[in-house]
């Protein structure tokens, strides 16, 4: 069975070629940029998409998370698709918040927008990623989303997890079962 998705926890790839994610550490921290190659993503199924394999939808909380997740947007090839969603979406108290409750930083957000409530990253021609808002509903073109996955909050390898040196990795398949050896 060909696998569609791949997550690597607490590592980067060395599987294959075939991979069709990235991965970038920075401290404790793993942020993985996920996709899906045969249909788009709503914001809810993406933040399902996270949550099956144990991870949170990013929260771009800091300047130093967003340079990072801006290397990993500015990294695709340019014929990819230009929409990643994140972890973020306007409250019921019409407060832009991430998932983990903490307020949003309101200068990502554009006035033409204001009737949108999930975040995204958009990776513009000239290579620089914008951050914009869009029905939830919405598939358009968000095939990607980015996950998070904190190391030191973790109790080492699942039991159906596969090993490689001191690394953990889990395979799924497109329907988000894991697959079997």
């Amino acid at each position: 069975m060909f696998v569609e998705y791949i997550f690597i926890i607490l590592g980067c790839c060395v599987l294959s070629s075939d991979c069709h994610y990235k991965t970038i550490c920075e401290g404790s921290s793993c942020y993985f940029l996920y996709e899906n190659k045969t249909s788009f993503l709503t914001w809810d199924q993406s933040h399902r998409a996270c949550n099956t394999e144990g991870l949170e939808m990013l929260g771009i909380e800091s300047r130093q998370i967003q340079t990072v997740i801006e290397g990993l947007v500015n990294n695709l090839p340019r014929n990819t698709a230009r929409q990643i969603w994140i972890g973020g979406r306007r409250s019921t108290d019409d407060k832009w918040r991430y998932l983990n409750g903490t307020q949003f930083n309101k200068q990502y957000t554009r006035n033409n927008e204001s009737a949108q409530y999930c975040l995204y990253v958009k990776l513009c021609k000239n290579g620089n990623p914008e951050y914009h808002a869009d029905n939830c509903d919405e598939k358009n073109s968000n095939s990607r989303l980015l996950c998070q996955f904190d190391q030191s909050k973790t109790d080492r390898c699942n039991s159906s997890d596969s090993h490689f040196g001191d690394k953990c990795y889990r395979k799924t398949t497109h329907d988000g079962q894991k697959q079997t050896e």
